[in-house]
């Protein structure tokens, strides 16, 4: 753990971060011009929900009283959020072993990726993240209503995060319990989004609900555009379109299938409940119609569940891999000062099919392996 927090160090002490560090200062600026609730009317970026934006404001406000711009004190904060991630896995984990607890919190803790998303991109994922793994821990204590505001405050850092919610709802096991998660997360999504929709209205709707990512980038999208490259009379004019609703049918799929179980299991299994929170994502990174190169954190916490420990490390080591090279690409040097999001090289384009090949055959093992023994964490 002290590796993993010192490698954040270092990171954050010696670096800028993505073109992200320049919209998050812009997106906070208009938030404190015309208010949270109101700055969705001053550009069509700010697309993350008003808790996210609420708490990078609070955060600048709290590093300028230590002479931090807000790169510098919201990638600590994003870097702070995977300690609390390490040590919830680490929870989870020991209720089957001391062994089982440190594998989970050091295989996500000390993985590239999450070091390079949390200390150097500048985004909300990782909070995002920990608020998700804390929902599974309350969820594995058998505690619907804390449950359901981390669910909750989750969707209100992104609304990625909505995918878990079933899964955790299902995990559940009794009316009372379910109705107290729902319920609470039903009210305190409400008080999350809301207020935006009343006072910025459509514009709002329409920024955070209808951004998908960096189109064409990654997965079936690109390859549709490569395909476009060579018969443009044949490849699909709107892949994102095509996308959406497969990903949104392998979702529901996924939910059907867990809330049948549900009916006859009448005990929660806390490693079942992460394995298919974790292919939940695995599919959305698969049938993802954007990308952004901070989406190849959400299933990471998981893959240590998911799957054997060798399985689980090359997985974390190609991710690595690629990310590394899409940063170092983006930066045009190494160590990374500033990643600017362009330059982007054939070979990272090609590599990056590679990755996502990779998750797909992750995505379709994991799905394959949910009535098995577990594979994984034991």
């Amino acid at each position: 753990m002290l590796l993993g927090a010192v490698l954040r160090a270092v990171q954050l002490a010696t670096s800028i971060g993505s073109v992200d560090a320049y919209f998050w200062s812009r997106h906070v600026e208009f938030a404190e011009k015309l208010g949270v609730l109101g700055a969705y009317q001053a550009s069509r970026v700010i697309n993350h929900p008003s808790l996210g934006l609420q708490i990078a404001v609070w955060t600048k406000q709290a590093g300028a009283l230590f002479g931090l711009q807000l790169f510098d004190s919201f990638r600590i904060l994003q870097s702070t959020a995977d300690v609390v991630t390490a040590m919830a896995l680490y929870v989870l984990g020991r209720r089957v072993s001391q062994e089982t607890g440190v594998w989970l919190a050091l295989a996500f803790f000390l993985s590239p990726t999450a070091i390079f998303v949390s200390a150097f991109h500048c985004n909300s994922d990782p909070m995002m993240v920990m608020f998700i793994v804390l929902a599974i821990l309350a969820a594995a204590k058998d505690r619907p209503i804390l449950a359901g505001l981390l669910i909750a405050a989750a969707t209100g850092i992104k609304i990625i995060a909505f995918p878990a919610l079933p899964l955790i709802l299902f995990a559940f096991r009794g009316w009372r319990a379910r109705i107290r998660f729902l319920g609470t997360a039903a009210l305190v999504g409400a008080l999350i989004f809301v207020p935006p929709l009343l006072v910025s209205g459509w514009i709002a709707i329409r920024n955070i609900f209808g951004y998908t990512g960096w189109r064409g980038a990654w997965g079936i999208p690109l390859v549709i555009d490569i395909v476009d490259l060579a018969f443009p009379r044949i490849a699909p004019k709107d892949p994102g379109g095509m996308v959406t609703p497969i990903l949104i049918l392998a979702l529901v799929s996924l939910w059907g299938r867990e809330a049948w179980r549900a009916r006859a299991d009448h005990e929660l299994d806390p490693a079942r409940l992460a394995r298919v929170i974790g292919l939940a994502f695995l599919l959305v990174l698969f049938l993802a119609p954007g990308f952004g190169v901070q989406y190849l954190l959400w299933p990471l916490p998981y893959l240590a569940f998911l799957f054997r420990r060798k399985a689980a490390l090359v997985l974390h080591g190609v991710i690595s891999v690629f990310v590394f090279w899409l940063y170092t690409s983006w930066a045009g040097e190494w160590p990374w000062v500033y990643a600017d999001g362009g330059h982007n090289s054939p070979g990272v384009a090609i590599f990056g099919l590679v990755v996502w090949a990779a998750i797909g055959w992750a995505a379709i093992s994991a799905w394959r392996n949910l009535n098995r023994a577990r594979p994984g964490a034991a």
